[in-house]
């Protein structure tokens, strides 16, 4: 998710969490499928730029 949509969420009174608030050191090596099952684990949606997560998903799982 870009800035400028987590600012416009934030705008509406919404709080988004980046993947770094989450994985403070190491955001970039978690896996694909480790940190989505986490975030739908906590309730939060998830909102990406990378038009190929789903597919990498798809060949992690």
């Amino acid at each position: 998710m870009g800035k400028m949509a987590a600012k416009g969420l934030a705008v509406l009174g919404l709080h988004p969490v980046w993947i770094g608030e989450v994985y403070t050191n190491d955001a970039k090596l978690v896996p694909d499928v480790v940190w989505i099952h986490e975030a739908a684990q906590r309730g939060y949606p998830v909102i990406t730029k990378d038009r190929t997560i789903w597919v990498n998903v798809a060949l992690q799982s």
